[in-house]
């Protein structure tokens, strides 16, 4: 089955953000290097509480206490929590990518130089380098989950949409501040994590939305058999 045409357009827009990164990740990165936003002394990213806190945001620990408080309060069935849990989880995909493209980090720490910008080593180390990825950039593991947990976030609580995603687009922007990655590796983790998140959404979703779970929820309506039968 051929994708519909808002999944065209969203796929098109995501080629065209991914194409704007890749030409901004050198630009970027020279003028964060010239300012020493990297550095701890400049208060700005590594270091600093509010970049720690927003790098601790991208991590798996506060979607489990996030999904503990909202179905412990009755704000979300059980259900959805484990398929929050699961958009989170599925972002681990992002090691292998990482072992596939080989690309380090935008600084090198050792040597306080730029690396560049189009530096690939695909497959690094060899069939076990998937285990070893800590120091490769492409995509960012943080941004990643950081999106798949407001696609999912977003689909159940509407409303809150837009405080999700700047949640999640401010993880991405800590990330590059610190030089940890270019744009381009934020913008692939954004829709690589939005598109996991649907994934496990869609295969999951039949499981996690009977009838019975609507606690908090629109109540799905009852069929007109069901409703002769109750009167």
């Amino acid at each position: 089955m051929w994708p519909n045409r808002k999944t065209i357009i969203w796929l098109a827009i995501a080629g065209i953000l991914l194409a704007a990164s890749f030409a901004a990740d050198a630009p970027v990165g020279q003028w964060l290097y010239a300012h020493r936003w990297h550095d701890a002394s400049a208060g700005i990213a590594k270091g600093t509480r509010w970049a720690s806190t927003l790098k601790w945001m991208g991590d798996i620990r506060p979607i489990i206490i996030l999904v503990a408080i909202l179905v412990g309060a009755a704000h979300l069935p059980w259900r959805r929590g484990v398929v929050l849990l699961a958009c989170g989880t599925a972002t681990v995909l992002g090691d292998p990518i990482k072992w596939v493209f080989g690309r380090p980090r935008p600084i090198n720490s050792k040597l306080d130089q730029l690396t560049p910008v189009f530096q690939f080593d695909f497959f690094r180390d060899g069939p076990l380098g998937w285990l070893r990825t800590s120091g490769l950039a492409f995509p960012s593991g943080h941004t990643m989950l950081a999106f798949a947990t407001a696609a999912c976030l977003a689909r159940y609580y509407p409303k809150w949409a837009w405080l999700c995603f700047a949640v999640a687009t401010a993880v991405g922007a800590e990330r590059v501040l610190e030089m940890a990655h270019h744009p381009s590796d934020v913008v692939a983790a954004a829709v690589i994590g939005v598109l996991l998140s649907h994934l496990c959404m869609r295969l999951l979703g039949n499981w996690a939305e009977p009838a019975s779970s609507t606690r908090g929820f629109e109540v799905l309506p009852l069929n007109r058999d069901e409703g002769t039968r109750s009167a």
